[in-house]
């Protein structure tokens, strides 16, 4: 086990914040970790060269903050699960059939494996025979995180009433991700890409891709241009939603026209795929449900669409050499990428994840046996029922299709950020349902579901003085005692004390 600079500087970090920070300042830096997903904070090598990454790691770190604030009660545990009870089953289960099930199917099939080495990726049928082996070990700890997340989220947004500070940082994320992209984009015009090596320095397969005609893939920070675009379309997809429910609507959409100019850069088939699809699912919801979404938000999205037809035409007309080499490039990411060599691939890994499923008697092969291709097929093969039916308990918990409250834009009740959290963390899902190589949804999935669920926890308490306080009160804990005081028509816990 040993420390890379990233984590010394975020054990550092963590560190001095147990002491002088605030819970929702570990949730936040637990958000900001999760930008470096390219990078390791600790390295493994006991584990066939695994490691584990910033967010994971911070997120131990916050484990330890709430335990030292005795906010993790029998009683407050029970209240988080209880909305995240499908969560927890399938993290648990999916975590003890990870060390069970390869062992139990053991050789009945060939799968591929989840570390492929870089020779085996040019051999489509690349095939090793079914067995425990370290990613068994790694993907359960993932599971187990992503779990965490949910529920350590809505313990700290429950206890301290922290949305609009957690908006604050999905904006200073937003923003910094277009800037990690655009940095890469520049340096790699110039010939110096790898000066941003050193913030890549997880194990993984690092991917400088440029396409015919001299046109530069981006991945900021982040291993390859499909993991760059997945994580932005989720930030994305968090910064319309806030503004679909005029959430600091002109910080919120500045980021997400920022991020769309970024993705479409990316010439990642996993950016233009996604947001074709979130397209498709904004104008179903405006359609045919209750949005009620404003006259001016309509005309704001009408112009943007209008602009990006205008700037396509105008690249056509006045420049169609670049005109012809952008379609190009838009149908080789798109509709020709099934016919490509990784296209194939892909198809190959998504047919044995139902095939592993098929093969387990629907009980799946354990997280971490094999690759797949997306996360419907991961989590079939390797969950079987037992995780099909709870990830999907899970999202319906999160929508809540049949509640007006989900769907109108109007409303402005005290619960619009959590409503969007809840939005933003299944649609944020959409990379993962066309690229994803396991069944674990990410701590992303996690914080965002956590953030969703909060205001459906009865307020709680902490046992005793800390930071763990209430916000919209306007109170500072300077003392201990504990009452209760109607703010806004309702009961809620308060903490006696100076004013801020």
């Amino acid at each position: 086990m040993t420390p890379t600079f990233i984590g010394a500087i975020l054990i550092a970090v963590a560190i001095f914040l147990m002491f002088r920070g605030s819970a929702t300042n570990m949730l936040a830096l637990v958000l900001v970790a999760t930008l470096f997903g390219g990078a390791s904070a600790v390295d493994l090598p006991a584990l066939g060269g695994s490691s584990i990454p910033p967010a994971n790691m911070a997120l131990l770190f916050m484990a330890f903050y709430l335990l030292a604030s005795r906010a993790v009660t029998v009683n407050n545990l029970a209240q988080v699960t209880r909305p995240n009870l499908f969560l927890a089953i399938f993290c648990i289960y999916g975590a003890i059939g990870a060390f069970l099930l390869p062992r139990i199917f053991a050789g009945m099939i060939g799968v591929v494996p989840m570390n492929v080495a870089d020779a085996a990726f040019l051999n489509i049928y690349h095939l090793v025979p079914l067995g425990p082996s370290s990613q068994n070990i790694t993907t359960a700890v993932y599971l187990l995180g992503t779990l965490f997340a949910g529920l350590a989220t809505a313990l700290i947004v429950n206890i301290e009433r922290s949305e609009t500070r957690v908006v604050q940082v999905f904006i200073a994320l937003c923003w910094a991700h277009v800037f990690f992209g655009v940095l890469n984009l520049a340096l790699s015009t110039v010939g110096h890409s790898d000066w941003l090596m050193f913030l890549r320095n997880g194990h993984y397969a690092q991917v400088d891709q440029e396409l015919a005609g001299g046109i530069q893939r981006v991945n900021g920070i982040f291993p390859e241009p499909s993991m760059y675009a997945a994580y932005g379309f989720g930030i994305l997809v968090v910064m319309v939603e806030l503004w679909l429910r005029d959430v600091r609507a002109r910080a919120t959409g500045a980021a997400a026209l920022g991020m769309v100019a970024v993705l479409m850069l990316t010439t990642s088939s996993t950016a233009y795929v996604s947001c074709g699809i979130y397209a498709l699912v904004l104008g179903f919801r405006f359609l045919l449900t209750p949005a009620r979404v404003s006259l001016r938000k309509l005309a704001v999205l009408g112009c943007v669409l209008f602009l990006v037809l205008t700037a396509g035409l105008a690249v056509a007309v006045f420049h169609p050499q670049l005109g012809d080499k952008l379609v190009q490039v838009v149908e080789s990411m798109t509709v020709h990428k099934s016919q490509s060599f990784s296209g194939r691939q892909r198809l190959f890994w998504a047919q044995l994840g139902i095939l592993a499923f098929k093969t387990s008697y629907g009980l799946g092969f354990g997280p971490g046996s094999f690759r797949s291709s997306s996360l419907f097929t991961a989590i079939a093969g390797s969950l079987g029922v037992i995780g099909i039916v709870t990830f999907f308990g899970q999202v319906f918990a999160l929508l809540r299709p049949f509640d007006k409250r989900a769907h109108d834009l109007s409303r402005h009740d005290g619960q619009e950020i959590n409503i969007a959290a809840g939005w933003a963390a299944v649609l944020s899902l959409i990379p993962a349902a066309i690229s994803a190589p396991g069944p674990d949804p990410g701590v992303m999935f996690g914080l965002l579901g956590g953030l969703a669920l909060a205001r459906r926890i009865p307020a709680m308490l902490p046992q005793r003085r800390h930071r763990l306080y209430v916000h919209e009160t306007g109170v500072k804990p300077a003392m201990t005692q504990l009452s209760q005081k109607d703010v806004g028509g309702k009961s809620v816990p308060v903490l006696y004390g100076s004013r801020y």
